[in-house]
């Protein structure tokens, strides 16, 4: 069936471009071309910064044979790849007609409005999941079918109502926890919502656009702000972008379409599931262009009915506390083995209850506080009122399309002060920082107040769990929001704007090879050329941004009378935000992280960890910034205070951004696979914009691979080194099944020849093997080797080996939300640059280096 607004209106179907290579198919054996495609169309070449040279050898195609890098199909796809005086329509760039810019009375006078404008797709189709007892391989919650075949599937594959009839599952993707999770459903009570805010004195402007999405990346966000800013006639870098970091809403990067196993391509036929690196991108794009180009449309009219509420307001502030817990920074001795955080130990951390947030990453750290702006007119009505709390909304559940329990919230405080536009705003805390999640999230009544399972109000820690936890959390939160502020308090409205810029580099592969592949085309155009843009610079500009370059992202600092706001991008470590306290975390079963290097010197005392990199035949020198284990954290002089708010996700960042001594590399290896599959000639020149993702053009398979490579060997090579074998056995009965150590032992081969001898060995837990001393790796340890031990009466234990267990960061307990991250170890930057800008001058607790070669200066 197909869902619609309760308006009625319906929004045209979206179309597919047809793309396919009949004889490339044959020759890998699929019979049937391939449909792909995506509304934002790139004629994109390889990166030219990513070693890609004019004469590489590379050629663009389109339907009449060869072209140039510079071949383009049509004039324009948005208003901002136009000249700044002309708009996109139709595909060409032409004068837009007369409509009036914005204008308010240049008096001196320091104005605001807000307005707010709903941003859920008008019409979505819908699925069904197959998920249950008798269905056990299909995922709950994901999309377990094929988006480009008829929904009549076998019983355990997910099926879809094709409202339009063209055999495609067209789907609005929801973002924010990865690929494969289509919407079933609008919630019509609660939709995904923006809010504008206006303010204005002479010449001086911020229209502040808030949007309930899970991110919008830097490129879409330019586009946006380019678009707003011709549009309504503001000036340039007056707008500020920001996402509410919402899991229940539509991609607005890319990166949450269908995964390679629900598109009908003959890629995954070709790699045989081998897929590394590439198999974590969708195969079609999670952006709908039409969706995207109707919420700039929404904005636009947002902006202009604020422009015409502009009033002069007195503003007061309120800070409540709320009762999220104190930091944990270890677990207990969960399996009483002596092993302090070890495996068990840390699931039974995260299986603790919670309250309001989860937060799985070491050491969980909340921010408590709910702060709250009032702006109230001369007649001491409300206008607008600021929320913020430094949270990522999840408490709804299934896959439907919500505002999560900030549109909750805002329904609340605008029906408590008719006239008035309530604000969610984000504060700066990292994406592992979920408000719902499966945390304790109180009843309570109609007044906000906890309720126990008879309807009494009752203490926080006596209520009864909420039925409805996104609608308990917005009504709770909205009260305490409210609580205290009386109509016509405050003091006069103060207006102050500085800014600056934070160059960080692109460290995350995905981003790349998505902007390559289609899948994120406007990204693609920058590091192209084909878009020239002061937004990025290249690894040729400022060789410490890597192959990939830097991306800039504006922070700005607003002054507001009794608070001041300042903006970061992306989800900035709540760390940075509140402060920290110097810990240090040690996991116990993460034996193999404690000397990388492999120098004998344990990392926790190493001054200087360097680590030659692996992939193939390459290797590149690395130099791992802190120890992985222990892991240790830094005290930080946290940026936000009750007159500071410090705030999030804003300008296009997308991903935790959290410090370089805390971050642990996740992409090691992700090549490997496919390197090996490019061996074989016909996989190395698959061409994967006629019949895989929806890039135009030719990109052969292999030469993607040796350029991504290329463009970052330290990242996704391997750490050469490990120190624990996998043994083919279990333990003999009887022995201790850990922490066993052994003086006599050695490793043989099949023929008998010592390999390895000397040193402590440490036996379990399990099947595992720790010798601390040698580098298996190196010692060429492998399957068919033997481990011969002394046991008990001299009588030698031969036991076979299985393998050498390999050092994977990815695998460290704090890495998982590196992987979404544009730039994961850049919070040390933001924070520098953020700090200056608060203190209008050099920053007293400074972190980390500044990309070099690159404009700090304030923009205006």
């Amino acid at each position: 069936m197909s869902l619609r607004r309760p308006d009625g209106r319906a929004l045209r179907g979206r179309p597919l471009a047809l793309a396919a290579s009949l004889l490339l198919l044959a020759v890998i054996g699929c019979d049937s071309p391939v449909q792909s495609g995506s509304a934002e169309r790139s004629d994109r070449g390889p990166f030219v910064d990513m070693g890609v040279t004019p004469d590489s050898g590379i050629t663009l195609t389109n339907d009449s044979g060869p072209a140039d890098a510079n071949f383009d199909p049509y004039d324009c796809d948005a208003d901002n790849t136009c000249p700044p005086s002309q708009e996109c329509a139709d595909g060409a760039c032409v004068e837009p007609p007369e409509v009036p810019g914005l204008d308010w009375p240049r008096d001196g006078v320091i104005r605001l409005a807000a307005a707010g404008f709903d941003i859920a797709p008008e019409e979505i189709e819908t699925w069904h999941d197959a998920a249950g007892p008798n269905c056990p391989d299909n995922r709950p919650g994901r999309f377990d079918g094929r988006v480009d075949r008829s929904p009549r599937e076998g019983v355990c594959l997910d099926t879809y109502d094709d409202a339009n009839g063209n055999e495609r599952f067209d789907a609005v993707w929801l973002a924010g926890d990865g690929m494969d999770r289509p919407a079933a459903a609008i919630d019509n009570d609660n939709p995904p919502a923006g809010r504008v805010v206006l303010i204005t004195r002479d010449d001086q402007v911020r229209l502040l656009v808030v949007l309930d999405l899970h991110a919008v990346d830097a490129a879409r966000v330019d586009g946006l702000a380019k678009d707003l800013t011709q549009r309504l006639g503001l000036p340039r870098d007056s707008v500020i972008v920001q996402a509410t970091g919402n899991r229940s809403a539509p991609d607005a990067v890319g990166l949450s379409g269908p995964s390679i196993e629900r598109v009908d391509t003959a890629l995954d036929r070709l790699l045989d599931g081998d897929t590394g690196l590439l198999g974590s991108l969708p195969m079609r794009p999670g952006v709908d262009m039409r969706w995207w180009d109707a919420l700039v449309a929404r904005c636009e009219a947002a902006s202009r009915r604020a422009g015409a509420r502009l009033v002069p307001v007195r503003v007061q502030a309120a800070t409540d506390t709320l009762p999220v817990g104190a930091v944990i920074d270890t677990t207990p001795d969960a399996n009483r083995n002596e092993m302090v955080n070890d495996e068990e130990d840390l699931q039974a951390w995260r299986a603790q209850p919670q309250v309001l947030v989860t937060q799985s990453y070491l050491p969980r750290q909340v921010d408590p506080t709910l702060r709250t702006l009032r702006f109230d007119d001369a007649n001491g009505d409300a206008v607008a009122v600021f929320v913020s709390w430094a949270v990522a909304p999840a408490t709804v559940k299934s896959p439907i399309i919500s505002a999560d329990f900030p549109g909750r919230l805002r329904a609340e405080i605008e029906a408590r002060l008719p006239g008035a536009v309530a604000v969610w705003l984000p504060g700066a805390a990292d994406d592992t920082t979920l408000a719902g999640a499966g945390a304790f999230i109180p009843s309570v009544n109609a007044d906000g107040e906890p309720i126990d399972a008879d309807a009494m109000p009752v203490d926080f820690g006596d209520a009864a769990p909420a039925q409805d936890p996104t609608r308990a959390l917005g009504r709770y939160l909205a009260a305490l929001a409210l609580d205290g502020m009386d109509a016509g308090d405050g003091e006069a409205l103060q207006f102050d704007v500085t800014s600056r810029y934070a160059w960080l580099p692109l460290m995350n592969p995905r981003f790349g090879l998505a902007a390559r592949l289609g899948l994120m085309p406007r990204l693609g155009d920058w590091l192209t050329g084909r878009a020239p843009t002061d937004a990025w610079a290249s690894g040729a500009q400022a060789p410490a941004c890597g192959g990939l370059g830097c991306l800039r992202y504006r922070l700005d600092r607003i002054v507001l009378g009794p608070v001041t706001l300042l903006t970061t991008p992306a989800a900035l470590d709540v760390g940075f935000n509140i402060g920290q306290e110097a810990t240090s975390i040690d996991f116990a079963d993460e034996r193999n992280l404690r000397d990388l290097d492999g120098d004998s010197v344990l990392d926790a005392v190493d001054l200087e960890i360097e680590v030659l990199t692996r992939s193939d035949l390459h290797e590149a020198p690395v130099t791992i910034a802190g120890p992985a284990n222990p892991q240790r954290f830094d005290a930080i002089d946290g940026l936000g205070s009750a007159d500071v708010w410090v705030l999030g996700r804003a300008n296009g960042g997308v991903g935790s951004l959290r410090s370089r001594e805390s971050y642990q590399n996740v992409f090691e290896g992700q090549l490997d696979g496919l390197r090996r599959a490019i061996a074989a000639p016909p996989v190395a020149d698959f061409d994967l914009c006629s019949v895989a993702f929806p890039c135009f053009g030719r990109i052969a398979l292999g030469e993607l691979v040796d350029l991504t490579w290329s463009a970052q060997p330290t990242v996704l090579a391997d750490l050469p080194g490990a120190h624990e074998i996998e043994l083919g056995v279990d333990l003999p009965v009887g022995w201790p099944l850990a922490d066993w150590n052994v003086e006599n032992w050695h490793l043989e081969n099949a023929d008998g020849e010592v390999l390895l001898f000397g040193g402590p060995l440490r036996l379990g837990p399990a099947r595992r093997a720790f010798i601390s001393e040698h580098d298996l790796v190196q010692a060429g340890i492998g399957p068919g080797d033997v481990l011969a031990l002394g046991a008990p009466g001299a009588i030698e234990v031969r036991l076979p080996v299985e393998g050498v267990v390999p050092v994977v960061l990815r695998d460290h307990p704090n890495a998982g939300d590196a992987w979404s991250a544009v730039s994961p170890a850049a919070g040390d930057h933001v924070y520098t640059v953020a700090c200056e800008l608060l203190v209008d001058g050099p920053c007293p607790t400074p972190r980390g280096e500044l990309m070099q070669g690159l404009p700090m200066a304030p923009e205006r």
